[in-house]
């Protein structure tokens, strides 16, 4: 039995074969990782939006349910006017206007923020804006309330319904 012995080394194709193979996959691989990047800030962004929404819309909406109507100050308070659009329900001493406080959505110079009980709700991330076509509607005792949120240019928008617990 013959062992062919070769003692020359490699050769340049062969040297040049390895070298593009393994530039191949390395291509592949930076690749595959800058896709999973991209995806994990994807994901953080829509976390970190929805986790907002939920703290906003929690906290108007345990509120509306135990809003008792008799305190309601008038209407719903509603405009659509550009740069001027508000959605929001006065209550408090409805006699006295220095005493009425705003629950909804309110612009606060020139953006619209989320008030309850005349105190502004902020959530953690100052870069979510709360979107101009944010609302509450009421039907009987039944209120619907769109939140859309603006964040990276793109704009989401996060519904609920909540039916208040006492009545008149």
């Amino acid at each position: 039995m013959n062992i062919i012995k070769n003692s020359k080394g490699i050769t340049l194709l062969e040297l040049l074969a390895v070298l593009v193979i393994g530039t191949i996959f390395s291509l592949l691989a930076f690749n595959i990782l800058f896709d999973l990047m991209k995806t994990e800030e994807r994901v953080k962004s829509e976390t970190q939006l929805r986790d907002t929404a939920d703290f906003y819309l929690a906290r108007l909406s345990r509120w509306l349910y135990v809003l008792n109507e008799g305190d309601v100050c008038g209407d719903l308070q509603h405009s659509e006017e550009p740069g001027n659009t508000y959605s929001y329900i006065q209550t408090g001493d409805c006699d006295n206007s220095s005493n009425m406080k705003v629950t909804g959505f309110f612009r606060n110079s020139d953006a619209l923020s989320l008030y309850i009980e005349g105190v502004e709700i902020k959530a953690g991330d100052d870069r979510i804006k709360i979107g101009d076509s944010s609302y509450i509607e009421k039907d009987k005792n039944i209120y619907s309330v769109s939140l859309t949120l603006l964040y990276n240019g793109k704009s989401k928008t996060f519904k609920a319904e909540v039916q208040s617990m006492l009545n008149e």
